[in-house]
């Protein structure tokens, strides 16, 4: 069958398999990250240690990185389960 402006409706419901996000495995949407944010990214997860919790000021100024940017590195650590944050202080989980 067609509508009055000639697409063809569906006569029938048709189920799609979609495939389970855990199948798919780490995939992100929208383009890859560039390999020197995630070289800075380690260089913020390795400055944090396993010692006392540091602050983004604190961290920007030993790496010698905007605090900005550190920040970024940190939230990106922080969505993957890598850091924790107590008040204004990042440590490793």
């Amino acid at each position: 069958m067609s509508d009055e402006y000639g697409t063809v409706e569906a006569t029938e419901d048709v189920a799609v398999a979609a495939e389970p996000i855990e199948a798919a495995g780490n995939l992100r949407r929208g383009r890859p990250r560039d390999p020197g944010v995630k070289e800075r990214d380690e260089r913020v997860f390795k400055a944090l240690g396993s010692g006392e919790p540091k602050t983004k000021s604190q961290l920007a100024e030993e790496l010698s990185i905007e605090p900005g940017t550190v920040y970024l590195s940190l939230w990106r650590l922080h969505k993957d389960n890598r850091i924790v944050r107590n008040q204004r202080q990042w440590q490793r989980a």
